[in-house]
């Protein structure tokens, strides 16, 4: 927090508007929240189509998004390299995993786990490129100040769009390739 915490902009958690947006302890992280948001939002996409046919009750429609928001915020909480691809791969894994119960019961395609966490894996590595090269690329600025003064780089934003941009990527290839094998 402060100056310990290496971010000069000290408002930063709450878009420098400390009068509407309030974060007594300095402790709100926006990358879980945005990881959750993404998550959530992708088991939704998922298994629309089971829900809006019937397929899927309403209450394992909600435990899915639920599942796909808490995986989404693990996703994002590795510090080093290693943290986040285990943690990448394992959450993806674990939302596949827990996809296939609510849907059926049981895990019943082991490869689609270990496709999934693979795919978390890479998304993970590709997030944290996009993390280093938010960080590079340039820094966020407050549009009220001439000249504008650098508040804060966009490192997190890199990481949350590179990762999510990465997974729309891994697993379409994926699913190609799975499509493919079984065609064989």
């Amino acid at each position: 927090m402060g100056d310990a915490g290496g971010d000069p902009d000290w408002y930063g958690y709450c878009l420098d508007d400390p009068v509407n947006g309030a974060d007594l302890l300095g402790l709100f992280a926006w990358v879980p929240v945005a990881g959750a948001a993404i998550g959530g939002a992708s088991n939704a996409y998922d298994n629309w189509d089971d829900w809006n046919s019937g397929a899927m009750s309403t209450g394992d429609y909600a435990k899915s998004i639920g599942l796909g928001a808490a995986t989404g915020a693990a996703s994002t909480l590795g510090g080093g390299l290693v943290s986040t691809l285990l943690l990448g791969a394992g959450s993806a894994a674990v939302n596949e995993a827990g996809n296939q119960v609510i849907k059926t019961g049981a895990v019943n395609d082991l490869k689609k786990v270990a496709a999934a966490g693979a795919s978390g894996g890479i998304d993970a590595g590709i997030g944290k490129l996009g993390s280093k090269a938010g960080k590079s690329f340039g820094r966020i600025t407050p549009p009220r100040t001439i000249p504008p003064e650098p508040l804060k780089d966009a490192s997190s934003l890199g990481g949350v769009v590179g990762s999510a941009t990465g997974t729309e990527i891994t697993d379409s290839l994926l699913q190609q390739a799975l499509m493919k094998r079984k065609e064989k």
